[in-house]
């Protein structure tokens, strides 16, 4: 239950039949978002426009993908899908989708593509006519090296956190506080190896954004 208040929002899915216009809506709770990157000759991706062709309206229409719609009783042989992020959690997961399967060689690939990732991103980014101007700042991030996905070690890069002592009292006792500022370090996590992350480029997978702001249970 507490991690559910934390790491899941609310993704709503929408299928429009073309044929007789019939709208179906679909509420769906996520615990990650997914970015696909299409094309592996692509150099550079921005994370911006991952998240837009995430929200991109999507035709139905390929033989072995077409939508039943249940007012035609039928499979539809043109629908409209549509995604929209409804919620989004205190804790963000990114997910940046790499891997890929070649139907040539009939095995998945990976797409070592750089990804100018943000170190500061705002909820409207995700959500269309976001009332509030809530802040998420990246935290960590997952690396994954190797060339393909059949091989490979995962990295963990990590914000370093401050401790300091707050001067309030609260009932006696020292308030401790955790803070992570745009301006402290980052830290490699190799295994058991602890290091100060030296600036470099780095084939990101997954990411974590935190928000300062509360979410609703």
């Amino acid at each position: 239950y507490i991690l559910h208040n934390y790491l899941t929002g609310k993704l709503l899915h929408q299928y429009r039949c073309c044929e007789c216009q019939n709208i179906k809506q679909i509420e769906e709770v996520f615990w990650d978002i997914s970015l696909h990157m299409s094309d592996k000759n692509q150099p550079q991706y921005e994370f911006q426009n991952l998240v837009k062709n995430l929200l991109q309206d999507e035709e139905l229409k390929d033989e072995d993908n077409l939508y039943f719609c249940e007012t035609c009783n039928a499979k539809s042989k043109l629908t409209i899908k549509s995604t929209r992020v409804i919620q989004l959690p205190k804790y963000l997961i990114v997910v940046l989708n790499r891997f890929y399967f070649d139907k040539q060689e009939l095995r998945k690939k990976k797409i070592m593509s750089k990804v100018d990732v943000p170190t500061e991103i705002m909820a409207d980014m995700f959500i269309q006519n976001q009332q509030d101007e809530d802040v998420y700042n990246l935290y960590a991030c997952v690396i994954h090296k190797g060339g393909s996905s059949e091989f490979g070690h995962y990295l963990c890069l990590g914000r370093a956190a401050q401790q300091h002592q707050n001067a309030e009292q609260i009932e006696g006792d020292t308030k401790m506080e955790l803070e992570i500022e745009k301006s402290q370090k980052w830290v490699m996590f190799d295994d058991s190896n602890i290091t100060e992350y030296e600036n470099g480029e780095q084939c990101i997978s997954c990411l974590l954004y935190t928000s300062p702001s509360p979410r609703d249970s």
